[in-house]
């Protein structure tokens, strides 16, 4: 019975062909004498079967291209982007101003923080300038795929 729970842990692996030379003769020859074990293999590998052949319908093409161009979710993500960058520019402001008027930070260390703080700030505005600039020029922007 202990052989058995230790080869029905192996079963799944077996499946997936991730199991050693070992492991793998050590199950089969289990399952030659294990007719319950077998039983579980064999049950395992047509689940295995069926989810592969499994298939999703694919959307129409228009209703993906309307539910792209919903007005209310376009709205719903500018929204979003727009909270996240207010809100990460607000906490690394706080950040920056809390560590800057801490009596006991170096001010070396005050330097870096203002450096680093700026080099971020100067990123974050060159992409989104640069976005904002490719959104307008881009002349394939309402090519359907």
């Amino acid at each position: 019975m202990a052989e058995c729970e230790h080869v029905r842990k192996l079963i799944s692996g077996y499946l997936d062909d991730e199991l050693t030379q070992q492991e793998q003769q050590q199950l089969l020859r289990h399952l030659e004498s294990c007719e319950a074990c077998a039983r579980i293999r064999n049950e395992l590998r047509q689940v295995q079967q069926d989810i592969g052949q499994l298939r999703y319908p694919e959307p129409e093409t228009e209703q993906l291209a309307r539910i792209m161009q919903d007005p209310g979710a376009a709205w719903l993500r500018g929204f979003g982007w727009l909270a996240l960058i207010a809100g990460a520019a607000f906490l690394a402001v706080v950040w920056l101003v809390v560590v800057l008027v801490e009596a006991d930070t170096p001010w070396f260390m005050k330097v870096i923080l203002v450096l680093m703080g700026a080099g971020g700030a100067a990123l974050l505005f060159s992409v989104l300038r640069q976005r904002l600039i490719d959104r307008k020029s881009d002349k394939y922007r309402r090519v359907q795929l």
